[in-house]
């Protein structure tokens, strides 16, 4: 490993190491795109495009200011931890507990196992913040191998890897940072669910769980929904899901409301803008929450609005997104308001925008966790056809 177990990590002013580390990395990340092009699971084409993304993983690391993400060291040292000792001796990078008192007790592995995970990927060199950037576009380069069965259209292929070029997925797959795992597991459990298969779906909810435990809670939904009470079969049995689920948050209201505004405080702590006490206004009921989810999706979904020139990229990549959702729904609107698992996968989508809307001031943590949700969502306009209940259904008649 090209690194001092001494030292932190190793930036530009050291450039001797950083490029020695990178082009090794670099050379790694190349091999397994090739390897894919040898086994013709992609074309000349898609090799081109892998090598531009991970090439710009290197520029966006040595050219961003990673201050600006005071928690990407965290993931680095948690990972040289279990390389060096196999455990972990940071107590950041062991089991954290969050809430308690009138709050929901919550536990996360959110350094630990993204750290395991990063570990699983033998990557030649350390050293640096872009190394776990590195592994984060190999884990994004793989989700792509795998939903590219689910893709046949090269319209819809196209599409997915427009996406991946959008500002927010281009920055957050390339960084030091969880972000992206949160990303891959969630495409990857929301599969795991409509396809029904239990074990692994119950595996990837604890993953994600342990690594964001609000994302786990919002697809613990979809989960029991469709394990339970089958609510992705037809529509009966979403009203019922559906009306059960509302008449839970009213029974657990003193709970949930205190859970979201600890985490709503928990967010203006980190971002350093609770300066001012008195600006902080807590949620008082839970209708109070039904009333204003409605706009509260709204906002989450054009978020962030123009202050500045980074603000203003990432508003037309909302605009954007948003206008790619409405192009991937056109002519199908009538027949999917109709289908239960779209409209389970949908409900899932407004809830993840919706509860960060609420929690989160500061524009660019809310740029971090957004993406999360609506990539995903637009991956699911994707594959819905090969997904849907009825065609998955025929195919294993088939089989």
């Amino acid at each position: 490993m090209l690194f001092d177990s001494g030292i932190d990590y190793y930036s530009i002013d050291n450039p001797l190491i950083y490029f020695l580390s990178e082009i090794s990395n670099l050379t790694f990340c190349f091999l397994f795109v090739f390897i894919f092009f040898a086994i013709k699971k992609i074309n000349s084409v898609e090799v081109f495009f892998w090598a531009i993304l991970f090439l710009l993983v290197f520029f966006i690391n040595l050219f961003i200011n990673q201050s600006q993400f005071p928690d990407i060291g965290g993931y680095l040292r948690c990972l040289r931890d279990i390389r060096d000792n196999f455990y972990f001796d940071e107590i950041g990078c062991q089991l954290i507990q969050s809430g308690g008192g009138d709050n929901l007790t919550l536990y996360s592995f959110k350094r630990g196992l993204p750290a395991i995970l990063y570990s699983l990927i033998p990557m030649p060199s350390i050293s640096t913040f872009a190394s776990i950037g590195l592994i984060n576009k190999l884990y994004l380069f793989f989700l792509y191998i795998f939903l590219k069965q689910y893709i046949p259209l090269n319209r819809n292929l196209l599409i997915l890897g427009i996406s991946f070029l959008l500002p927010s997925i281009l920055l957050y797959s390339s960084l030091g940072l969880r972000d992206n795992l949160i990303f891959c597991t969630q495409v990857l459990l929301l599969i795991t669910l409509l396809k029904r298969h239990l074990f692994f779906s119950t595996i990837l909810l604890i993953i994600l769980a342990a690594i964001k435990i609000q994302n786990g809670l919002v697809f613990a939904f979809l989960y029991f929904g469709i394990f339970i009470f089958q609510a992705d079969k037809n529509l009966k049995n979403l009203f019922i899901y559906f009306i059960l689920a509302i008449f839970g948050m009213f029974l657990i209201g003193d709970v949930l409301l205190a859970t979201i505004n600890y985490f709503k405080l928990a967010f203006l702590s980190e971002d350093n803008a609770i300066a001012n006490f008195d600006s902080y206004v807590p949620y008082n009921s839970i209708l109070e929450l039904i009333v204003i989810a409605p706009i509260s999706f709204l906002e989450g979904m054009i978020r962030p609005l123009p202050q500045g020139l980074s603000t203003l990229i990432f508003l037309f990549e909302s605009i954007f997104q948003a206008l790619l959702i409405l192009f991937l729904l056109r002519g199908k609107f009538k027949e999917l308001i109709l289908d239960p698992q779209f409209l389970m996968v949908l409900i899932t989508f407004i809830i993840g925008i919706v509860l960060n809307t609420l929690v989160i001031e500061n524009d660019f943590t809310y740029i971090r966790y957004k993406y999360t949700f609506i990539s995903m969502f637009i991956i699911y306009l994707l594959i819905h056809q090969s997904l849907s209940v009825k065609n998955y259904q025929k195919h294993e008649h088939k089989k």
